[in-house]
């Protein structure tokens, strides 16, 4: 397949055994303005330090995109990113589905902010 940029976009699903430990972060754990773009170094240096720890596999933090609109509160409970480490011994562990085509609706791009 040849992919040119912008125009395809792929997906996989990935699944994470349930006694496979994930170091899930709050907000309280992040730096200040860890949600800004571009982001700052203190939240860049937070992902360094735990890639090269290797304490886990993988580490759960909340989405600096997904928020409540009308309060501007970002959702920590419940929407988050996962970060894998391949460093990571229990990386082999961690089962990726096939590559899936998909398209974006294009509503997500209308009245899309830049800040």
């Amino acid at each position: 397949m040849r992919i040119i940029q912008g125009c395809v976009s792929l997906k996989r699903a990935v699944e994470i055994p349930d006694d496979l430990t994930v170091r899930v972060l709050s907000i309280n754990e992040l730096p200040p303005n860890w949600w800004a773009n571009p982001h700052s170094d203190g939240t860049r240096d937070l992902g360094t330090d735990w890639a090269k720890e290797l304490e886990t596999a993988v580490l759960g933090v909340p989405s600096a995109v997904i928020r409540r609109e009308r309060e501007q509160k970002y959702l920590s409970r419940r929407e988050r990113n996962f970060i894998l480490n391949p460093a990571h011994p229990d990386f082999a562990r961690i089962d990726f589905g096939e590559p899936e085509r998909f398209v974006f609706d294009k509503r997500w791009r209308q009245g899309r902010r830049t800040t």
